[in-house]
């Protein structure tokens, strides 16, 4: 991860000159204007911020699997960390400063073996130490459509294919949609552990209100869940919309990824008007939501059936995020998979479930697998999708 995009190199590593005690430049210097955000470049735990030398400056350092990572010459109480957070690639730590020795504002960044001090065999080439990649980590969508009558028609004979459609492909997290605890839901949720592959991912239920449910894997530490459930205004046909409430956790992902899972399931039986404003509020209450926890919305994933797909994307777009089926299609290297191109199936109503995440995210794969039928006829999903997407 770069960790400060756009800027320039101004002195590499080992380059030789006056300026430097040892005779050699010990980091890499990014030359970028006083404010410009700063990165961590891996994920670690943070062991100091805004602590302050003379040669440095005010600076953060994190502790990595790479070493102990410098970021040097912040301007003062510039940090956004404090000694003993967690921070991944890309997260926002400080940014650039002209404090310490220096000749212009700059970020200086040093990589050190752990505890190292200042002679010559403690540095790191940063260039070579800094290339870590994040685990990339799955996210399954799944709308059990057990609301309705196909749902309660077919679901007794797709129980077993369904469960394992949904621990084949070892989803992190998984959303379920239109899943009250009875029916296919409470079979699942009874059997999951008896498969080996569900045994081994560990999924639990770990947050859930209304028929809206979100399973996590061992990897994933919950923090914190909750509901919101944004006012239900405006009719339609002469009758009022179902409430739809949006049930959310915050989590821990392979220990330093923090992110922010919400599973949205739109109201319907309203007319546009009255969409706009349910999903005006419901991202303000997710905002105020993120705000309060200290999340970026680069940290936010949301999942589900909305109901309103154009009005959704076009709210989300305001706050930085995109459809992954849109990013994976326009992200060259990105793997994809739908029965019918880039057009989603739909189902029954047209209403294709979505996931959001970050325009910074990396999306290296997304699936929209068709139902498996079974030997009868009967479908293994119902008239609603799976979403499948693999994020870094």
């Amino acid at each position: 991860m770069h960790p400060v995009p756009g800027a320039w190199i101004s002195a590499r590593y080992r380059q030789a000159g006056r300026h430097w005690s040892l005779g050699w430049h010990t980091g890499i210097d990014y030359a970028a204007p006083v404010g410009t955000p700063i990165r961590s470049a891996t994920h670690g735990t943070v062991i100091a911020a805004n602590a302050y030398d003379a040669t440095y400056g005010y600076k953060v350092i994190v502790r990595s699997a790479v070493g102990d990572v410098w970021y040097c010459h912040m301007s003062r109480g510039a940090a956004r960390v404090k000694v003993g957070d967690r921070v991944e690639a890309g997260q926002q730590i400080g940014s650039v400063g002209a404090t310490g020795n220096v000749t212009g504002a700059h970020l200086h960044l040093e990589v050190r073996r752990p505890g190292a001090g200042f002679a010559a065999g403690s540095f790191i080439d940063p260039a070579k130490a800094v290339d870590f990649t994040p685990r990339p980590y799955r996210i399954e969508s799944v709308n059990l459509g057990d609301d309705n009558e196909r749902g309660r028609a077919t679901r007794k004979k797709r129980r077993a294919r369904l469960l394992t459609d949904i621990l084949r492909p070892g989803a992190v997290v998984v959303l379920f949609q239109e899943a009250p605890k009875a029916g296919v839901y409470a079979w699942l949720t009874a059997n999951v552990s008896k498969r080996p592959r569900g045994r081994r991912q560990g999924h639990r239920e770990t947050a859930g209100a209304s028929g809206r449910r979100i399973w996590s894997s061992k990897r994933v530490t919950v923090s914190a869940k909750g509901v919101l459930v944004p006012e239900q205004r405006g009719i339609s046909k002469g009758k009022p919309g179902a409430p739809k409430p949006l049930v959310w956790q915050d989590c821990l992902i392979d220990e330093y990824r923090r992110r922010l899972i919400v599973n949205v399931h739109g109201p319907f039986g309203i007319n546009p008007a009255a969409k706009r404003r349910y999903w005006r509020e419901a991202f303000q209450l997710i905002d105020g939501l993120r705000k309060s926890r200290g999340l970026a919305w680069r940290q936010v994933v949301i999942a589900g059936d909305t109901n309103a797909p154009k009005i959704v994307r076009r709210r989300a777009k305001k706050y930085g995020l995109r459809d992954v089926r849109l990013m994976a299609r326009a992200t060259r290297g990105a793997k994809w998979s739908t029965l019918n191109g880039w057009k989603p199936r739909r189902r029954i109503g047209g209403r294709p479930d979505l996931i959001l995440a970050h325009e910074d995210a990396t999306v290296i794969e997304y699936r929209n697998p068709k139902d498996r039928g079974t030997r009868d006829g009967t479908q293994a999903l119902t008239d609603h999708n799976r979403q499948i997407a693999i994020l870094r």
